[in-house]
């Protein structure tokens, strides 16, 4: 299994197992098929390991709405990509770009 910084093995599994399923099908799976897929009987446990993926930004969820989930870039850090999306865009909406924060922010992840 794939190694993910800061998550419990059962949060990589998760996460593991919703990267593959998108490859697979071009859509997120539900919770039960993440249950299924990582041997999880309550579907409350697999709300309990997204949120917690969510929380530490491999993950976006749209409330209210089925199969949801999307990944963050998934061969990007999270803390990297939200970076590039806070100093990509201008208080317009527009897309801009700060190479200087962009070049600071890398920096501190080690890159």
């Amino acid at each position: 299994m794939t190694f993910y910084t800061g998550l419990t093995k059962r949060q990589g599994q998760t996460l593991a197992f919703i990267r593959g399923y998108m490859r697979r099908h071009d859509h997120a799976p539900s919770y039960r098929e993440i249950a299924d897929g990582i041997g999880v009987k309550s579907k409350s446990r697999i709300h309990h390991y997204v949120y917690g993926l969510k929380a530490r930004g491999y993950v976006r969820i749209t409330p209210a709405l089925n199969r949801s989930i999307a990944l963050v870039h998934p061969q990007l850090p999270p803390k990297l990509v939200s970076a590039i999306e806070k100093i990509t865009k201008g208080p317009s909406g527009k897309s801009i770009f700060n190479a200087v924060e962009l070049a600071r922010t890398m920096k501190e992840l080690g890159y």
